[in-house]
C-alpha cells in the first residue's frame, strides 16, 4: 500500500494497493487504485458590511 499522489488529476490524494501473486493467469500480481475525494472548495469571500447612516450626536 502506498500513496500514489493524484492519479486522476481531480485534486484528491489516491491510494495504490499492490497484490503480489494475484491470480491473473501469470502470477505476476496486480495493482489497484483507490481514488480519494477531492478537497472541498474554498469558502466564499466575506461580504463587506453594508454602510448604514450614521447619526451625529450634534443632530439629536
Amino acid at each position: 500500500m502506498s500513496a500514489a499522489g493524484d492519479v486522476n488529476s481531480d485534486g484528491g490524494a489516491d491510494l495504490l494497493i499492490g497484490a503480489f501473486g494475484a491470480p491473473d493467469g501469470s502470477f505476476s500480481g496486480a495493482s489497484y487504485v483507490v481514488f480519494g475525494e477531492p478537497p472541498p472548495p474554498p469558502p466564499p469571500p466575506p461580504t463587506p458590511p453594508t454602510p448604514t447612516r450614521c447619526v451625529s450626536p450634534l443632530q439629536l
